[in-house]
């Protein structure tokens, strides 16, 4: 009973009551990782994007389009799932399971892609071997990203409440992830495996939904607000983990 007069507020699990591809998608994150760990390190040129084993004569050259997907951080899988299934808990609703997905899929492999080729540009400069064939990249980066240029054209005026105190207007979004994954890199050192899709995803993503899909409104609620930010937030905090 409320006996000091104040209105009591009511705890709603997020995670219920998500849309059928979204689990998908997460469920799909946790099961390469999991993969990953359990085949050991031979399974990586094959999932992860390294440069030296997508040309022949390896030729896996589906490690472009799978790398997205990958990831070999336990932290990094767990948040990016939880991103696809609450982000997409708003976003699948709102565009329909087949633009979402195209969406994912589309701006993944473009930046997929667009890794590879940066890859061989620094390998012509730089001859490094160990670039080539010991560099790993892998990781949802360039959809997080795009999920954060969606908000960021959707609702850009919108406050985004990060871990329910921080608050960051959603435009400055995806140049707060950048920043940071760029910080994280140059400062602490981190892994940079998830950077150039970051990069990629927030340009790609931009020409995406800028130029080839219809013009939208986002759903606006409190909850939303808390939990999508907090964990696009959360993600780009441990990309390079």
């Amino acid at each position: 009973m409320n006996t000091g007069g104040q209105p009591q507020l009511a705890f709603t699990n997020p995670f219920t009551n998500l849309p059928q591809l979204s689990k998908s998608l997460a469920a799909v994150l946790v099961f390469l990782y999991v993969s990953g760990l359990l085949i050991g390190k031979s399974l990586t040129p094959f999932l992860a994007l390294v440069p030296g084993f997508t040309i022949p004569p390896h030729f896996y050259f589906w490690n472009m389009f799978t790398a997205a997907y990958f990831d070999t951080s336990l932290l990094s899988t767990l948040v990016n799932a939880a991103v696809v299934a609450l982000v997409g808990k708003w976003l699948e609703p709102l565009w329909g399971s087949h633009e979402f997905l195209k969406f994912v899929v589309c701006v993944n492999a473009a930046a997929g892609l667009s890794t590879f080729l940066l890859l061989i540009v620094l390998f012509a400069v730089s001859r490094s071997e160990a670039l080539w064939f010991d560099s790993v990249w892998c990781g949802f980066g360039a959809a997080v990203a795009g999920f954060a240029v969606a908000a960021k054209q959707l609702l850009p005026e919108h406050p985004l409440r990060l871990f329910g105190t921080v608050s960051l207007r959603a435009k400055y979004l995806p140049l707060t992830l950048v920043g940071w994954e760029l910080a994280t890199v140059v400062l602490l050192g981190l892994s940079p495996k998830s950077l150039p899709f970051t990069i990629f995803g927030v340009l790609l993503s931009w020409l995406y939904l800028r130029y080839y899909q219809v013009t939208c409104r986002w759903p606006i609620t409190t909850a939303s607000c808390v939990v999508c930010g907090s964990l696009l937030a959360a993600s780009s905090l441990i990309a390079c983990a």
